[in-house]
């Protein structure tokens, strides 16, 4: 069974012999640098920080959502001055027409859940249709022009139409890990005000590694992207390889994302996401609606022999079984996972329980997926 750990959250155990530790506790000049890595004076920076007033929480994640959700210009190829028209708009990473129509309730809302931060639980959310798995991402012009192929045809599983469904996950992933940088860098300068300068390391050293690892993930992520720009200005769409696995049920639960390899369905490891010197192939998936059921995609660089062996592995399940393999994985790798109301209703308590399991895990260590005895969709791979 794959193996959720204890927490959520990575522990690293550090002593008095880490370098940043040293650094911060170590006698220093005002005009010095600050420890904490802003590049700020200390005098300006940690010097007063424990006799600074502490910020509520809610004010800290007020001000970290303007900062996360502000627009950065279009991501088309091709985006400059020049070619781009009309306002960025929030772009949707899963189609209206089709995948989000289709679990939709009679007031046009769908189900997620969502972190509370204030009181450190995960909750059920009902979300308006338009604003579910959106972001910030093209042009007008641009996102009219470059979807055309999704949005005005049927989907048919040409190359063309996975691999400008799955640039547009990679962008939105992309543009999220940014964003969560420019955020975590925000929270340095507020977080830690009023408190000791014990809790002031704890908390600037976990900020730190924390974009370390996202800068890390942002680099994989720009050269994939750049394979993308690739193939979509030369139109060689086969310079990526994608898997369309067709199923028959009712498609209460979609989801998209843009995820690293780092374990199989087998709980094979591949790369260990915590090592940065360790470099991760990525692979993108993405849940559509077709006729007379859905569609899941996989879509990888054709170079990438890692990401092969991820969808060798998923696969490698019995037809009736896929599905719901494929629902506890979305659960645990993608915040864009949605669901019905209805869905969510018919589950017992012990299949919540395990969704959220699955969902509160930031990272899992291996094992086999295993089928539920109760499983969580109906679908029927072809």
């Amino acid at each position: 069974m794959v193996n959720l750990p204890s927490s959520p959250l990575k522990e690293f155990f550090v002593d008095d012999d880490d370098e940043f530790i040293k650094e911060a506790t170590r006698k220093r000049s005002y005009s010095e640098p600050c420890w904490c890595g802003s590049n700020i004076p200390y005098k300006k920076c940690h010097r007063v920080r424990a006799e600074q007033q502490r910020w509520s929480l809610g004010k800290i994640l007020n001000k970290q959502r303007k900062v996360f959700w502000k627009k950065r210009g279009c991501m088309h190829p091709d985006a400059s001055p020049s070619s781009c028209r009309g306002m960025i708009i929030d772009a949707h990473t899963i189609q209206r027409k089709g995948p989000l129509s289709a679990i939709v309730d009679e007031s046009n809302h769908l189900c997620h859940l969502e972190a509370d931060l204030q009181n450190q639980v995960f909750e059920l959310k009902s979300i308006g249709w338009k604003k579910a798995s959106i972001f910030p991402g093209f042009c007008s012009h641009h996102d009219t022009e470059l979807f055309k192929e999704l949005e005005t045809k049927p989907f048919e599983g040409t190359n063309q139409q996975c691999v400008l469904q799955s640039f547009r996950n990679v962008c939105c992933e992309l543009y999220k890990k940014r964003a969560l940088v420019e955020s975590l860098s925000y929270q340095s300068g507020v977080l830690d005000n009023g408190l000791d300068i014990h809790r002031q390391i704890e908390i600037q050293m976990s900020i730190n590694k924390n974009i370390e690892g996202q800068r890390k993930s942002i680099e994989e992520l720009e050269a994939l992207q750049n394979k993308f720009h690739k193939a979509i200005e030369s139109k060689k769409w086969d310079s990526f390889e994608c898997k369309v696995f067709y199923f028959r049920g009712n498609v209460e639960l979609i989801s998209a994302a843009a995820i690293q390899v780092d374990y199989d369905f087998d709980g094979n490891q591949h790369v260990d996401l915590f090592d940065l010197e360790d470099d991760a192939e990525s692979i993108v998936y993405t849940t559509l609606t077709v006729d007379d059921g859905g569609a899941l995609i996989f879509c990888w660089p054709r170079e990438f022999s890692q990401a092969k062996k991820f969808v060798d592995s998923f696969d490698a399940y019995k037809a009736e079984e896929k599905g719901d393999v494929f629902a506890q994985y979305c659960f645990l790798s993608s915040e864009h996972t949605f669901f019905s109301k209805n869905w969510w209703e018919k589950l017992t308590e012990s299949q919540k329980t395990r969704i959220y399991d699955l969902y509160r895990c930031t990272f899992y260590e291996g094992g086999k997926f295993i089928p539920s005895i109760e499983p969580l969709v109906d679908w029927v791979f072809e």
